[in-house]
């Protein structure tokens, strides 16, 4: 199967395991299909879209996992934000529905670990000096 997803025109940018909280535990009631679309936490104060293709089934059942391929919708603007074993809260509103664990990272810029992160996203200088430049 090709790495570049068809609705993005890019590589997936981690890969890892979704798993969905049960209706019991205040998940959701019904399951979803691969192509969901929730948020996920990449920082405490930020979170971003995602596109979810799942690996080896077509849905996934709330209280159940299955291995999956994330795209963020604008990883530039986080980087060095993953590392293998982080685990990212997945949401639907503000409603936490469930859990990312990166199992590996494919996007390079998205490359980070536990030491040198920040747990408060700030605009990355990278983005300042294009916004000093316009």
């Amino acid at each position: 199967m090709s790495n570049v997803r068809p609705h993005m025109n890019r590589q997936h940018d981690a890969v890892g395991e979704l798993s969905l909280l049960s209706s019991e535990q205040g998940g959701r009631m019904t399951p979803v299909r691969t192509g969901y679309r929730p948020t996920v936490g990449v920082h405490d104060n930020y979170q971003t879209s995602v596109a979810i293709e799942f690996i080896g089934a077509d849905q996934l059942l709330p209280g159940e996992s299955i291995d999956a391929r994330v795209s963020f919708i604008t990883p530039h603007v986080y980087p060095r934000c993953l590392w293998p074993a982080r685990e990212l809260a997945v949401f639907e509103g503000t409603r936490k529905v469930g859990s990312f664990r990166v199992r590996e990272v494919v996007n390079q810029s998205l490359v980070g670990n536990e030491q040198s992160f920040s747990a408060t996203w700030s605009l990355p200088p990278e983005l300042t000096d294009r916004q000093n430049d316009a």
